[in-house]
């Protein structure tokens, strides 16, 4: 049978941490398995008229944002207990220069969490959870750059020298082979073309929120200490 948990909080450490479906605990290398994507609008993205510092109109985009993963709270006191994992699910909307035809990508960098029992007659009622997280968002889109460069022959293979002690001599430099002849006016050079990620707009947002849940919702397993 479990303890009372509102007598239980009043003594004891409250940790809360990332965690997989599980329940596994999930490092500051972990955060990337948090899903953080744009939660697609129906007619796009809206626009949205924002007056700068100079006084310039400019028109950005509305881009929502969903974060999706799981969390667990660990009561260490006279009893040990551990939630199972509580699901969880932040939106959020930030303005970019995000025109149609951008892609957004968005990673969680960081986040902390902290709880709060809500107690009535030593009986828990609900818990609250606030959580802080920062993310890192960018609109990118694909483009195609030019780059004029030369070609090259690989150098000529020479033997690599052993580890017995010498004095220094004459140092002898393997320079990158041309044709003999060759001058650097003389060698061939081509356009070349890339495709390459070009960044519109990037920003990092930091956010709070508070999502609170009824006592039945959270399920703990206790064992004593």
């Amino acid at each position: 049978m479990n303890p009372n948990l509102c007598r239980l909080i009043k003594n004891s450490l409250i940790d809360c941490y990332l965690s997989d479906q599980q329940g596994l605990p999930l490092s500051q290398k972990g955060l990337a398995s948090l899903v953080c994507e744009e939660l697609m609008q129906s007619g796009g993205r809206e626009d949205v008229a924002v007056m700068l510092p100079s006084g310039e109109s400019v028109t950005l985009q509305k881009v929502n944002i969903i974060k999706r993963g799981y969390l667990v709270i660990e009561i260490i006191g006279s009893f040990l207990c551990v939630s199972e994992p509580i699901p969880f699910e932040l939106q959020e909307s930030v303005l970019l220069c995000a025109p149609e035809g951008t892609e957004i990508t968005c990673d969680v960098t960081d986040f902390n969490c902290r709880t709060r029992f809500n107690c009535q007659n030593d009986r828990l009622v609900s818990l609250d959870i606030f959580m802080d997280t920062c993310q890192d968002i960018k609109a990118l889109t694909d483009v195609v750059i030019a780059q004029t460069a030369s070609f090259c022959q690989p150098r000529e293979n020479f033997i690599k020298p052993t580890c017995s002690p010498a004095i220094p001599g004459e140092v002898k430099i393997h320079p990158l082979h041309e044709p003999p002849g060759t001058s650097r006016e003389q060698r061939v050079q081509e356009t070349i073309c890339f495709s390459v990620p070009k960044v519109y707009d990037w920003i990092i947002s930091q956010q709070n929120f508070r999502l609170n849940y009824l006592s039945n919702q959270v399920v703990f397993h206790c064992v004593p200490q």
